[in-house]
């Protein structure tokens, strides 16, 4: 019940910020459309926002996390020790970071980014400079949002990108009227530093004890950097490959890169929404149940999240693929976003959702290792899959344009999720089999199919018929469409007695209980 609960806060605050990181882009796309302005921008985004992936949202931090619950449970004054160090340590680092990155710009991003114009790439370059600090408050923010997990405070560090989102609309609106993108590129990294800050008071709340200690010989911290060099390793490997696809786009006509990033935007909204919300409240679980030597219940708890994350993003990404089209316009075609602009996008998202399902079971597989403390297996999975997928891309950037960036990273997406399943069936540790996997995704696929047959029969009634193309049209339509695909999907699963429906049906019976608790709150409140 507590895992329901806390899921219900993370998924519905991880939903209000991708519904306003997406009007953030809606409002971004709307003001600049997909030009060599918003490429400079996306381009100057992605080096800070990646190095920060890198070295501390999926591996520092994340790392951080079950060494700190186990020093909580034993001694908590050397606890708050080696967090302070780790914070300590990761402020001077991401400084010197950004110095050398901001130094060194007019070198690497013409590389990076070699089909940009000269213009182009001197505006990346501007651009680039006023986001760098960025790293540094989203990073010792990240660090914070761990330590607060710990102690089970899953709200306000989901709030926080909610906040920011807010300020980022607000700031881009005023931009667009002046026609400056360098106002966003400051809104942006204003709003990191805002993300920082919100947390600050719910640490004091947990009585936080920060110190300037910086014992960098401490066995935790050493413990931590040990397990974090095969992470950064794995996720520089992986995110090389987005860079690669971040190149190839920049030789493509102008605005691919920005409908890259569009279509990113859509594709990572479901993910975020349901695989991400689960992986981060069933971590602390899973580390716990490890550190208790609980391996029938590991196994149970990881096999419910995969199943649970299968039932929602197969049958979304099916819905998704076959509308794509629709609701790329619904969603973005509006001001200087052209008809061009939601084609380009289309293609590209297309080929991102052949691997949505396998990227949201990864986020689960990815949590399992972590809390195993077991971060080379990863970077053995990536290092099989970057050269592949290097090769793909390439092989199809000649064949089939700006799809290659789609299909190449959807096949990418599944190969890393079939690697990453085997993989963490060898460990000795715990009790997982495959098998179990497969057996799910098989039978979800067959319930599926159903549902898409009635999506592909709706689309083909919705094309046939002379319909106005009015966006309230066309949002009422993919509802009704959804609405029912979805019930036949849900039929078809209950038929086939797939146990993860009642993990939903507990999440809605538990929503329910908390609105009735806090209904009566309130009217005891007011007698």
């Amino acid at each position: 019940m507590k895992i329901l609960r806390s899921f219900s806060i993370i998924a519905g605050l991880a939903l209000l910020g991708n519904v306003l990181g997406y009007i953030r882009d809606l409002a971004l796309a709307s003001n600049f459309g997909a030009s060599t302005t918003t490429d400079a921008y996306f381009a100057a985004f992605f080096v800070p926002n990646t190095l920060y992936l890198i070295l501390l949202s999926s591996s520092v931090a994340t790392v951080f996390l079950p060494v700190f619950v186990k020093y909580l449970q034993k001694d908590k004054k050397e606890a708050w020790e080696i967090a302070s160090t780790l914070f300590n340590f990761t402020f001077l680092f991401l400084t010197v970071v950004i110095i050398l990155a901001a130094v060194t710009a007019q070198y690497w991003i013409p590389i990076l980014f070699s089909g940009l114009d000269g213009n182009t790439t001197q505006l990346a370059i501007n651009l680039t400079l006023i986001l760098l600090p960025m790293l540094l408050f989203i990073g010792l923010s990240n660090l914070l949002s761990n330590i607060l997990y710990s102690f089970e405070h899953f709200t306000v560090p989901a709030m926080a990108p909610v906040v920011a989102n807010i300020f980022v609309i607000g700031v881009i609106l005023v931009a667009g009227r002046i026609g400056s993108i360098r106002w966003v590129a400051i809104g942006v990294t204003l709003s990191m530093l805002l993300q920082l800050i919100i947390q600050i008071p719910v640490l004091i709340k947990v009585k936080a004890r920060y110190s300037f200690t910086l014992d960098l010989k401490h066995p935790a911290f050493i413990r931590i950097i040990k397990l974090s060099l095969p992470l950064i390793a794995y996720f520089a490997i992986a995110y090389a490959s987005l860079a690669v696809e971040r190149n190839i786009a920049s030789s493509f006509a102008e605005g691919t890169i920005s409908a890259v990033n569009y279509a990113t935007r859509l594709f990572s909204i479901p993910i975020a929404f349901f695989a991400g919300s689960l992986g981060t409240v069933i971590y602390p679980r899973l580390s716990l149940e490890i550190a208790n030597e609980s391996a029938d219940s590991f196994s149970n708890s990881l096999m419910k999240a995969i199943g649970a994350t299968t039932l929602f993003l197969l049958p979304f990404s099916l819905f998704l693929f076959i509308n794509s089209r629709t609701i790329v316009n619904l969603l973005f075609g509006y001001g200087r976003f052209t008809a061009e602009d939601v084609l380009l996008t289309t293609v590209i998202f297309r080929g991102y959702l052949i691997g949505m399902m396998a990227a949201g079971v990864t986020r689960i597989v990815q949590r399992a290792f972590y809390a195993l403390q077991d971060t080379s297996t990863l970077l053995i999975a990536e290092m099989i899959n970057f050269p592949v997928y290097v090769i793909i891309v390439l092989i199809l950037s000649r064949l089939i344009g700006p799809a290659s960036l789609g299909i190449s990273r959807g096949f990418s997406f599944l190969l890393v999720a079939v690697l990453s399943i085997l993989m963490l069936s060898r460990h000795a540790e715990i009790r997982f089999e495959p098998q179990k996997v497969m057996s799910i995704v098989g039978r979800y696929s067959l319930a599926g199919i159903l549902a898409s047959a009635a999506w592909v029969g709706f689309a083909w009634a919705g094309n046939q018929s002379s319909f106005s193309s009015a966006r309230l049209v066309d949002f009422l339509f993919l509802t009704l469409t959804g609405f029912v695909g979805f019930i036949v999907f849900g039929i078809v699963a209950y038929f086939l007695k797939l146990q993860e429906l009642q993990i939903f049906k507990d999440y809605w019976i538990n929503l329910r209980i908390m609105f009735i608790q806090r209904w009566r709150v309130i009217r005891h409140d007011n007698q």
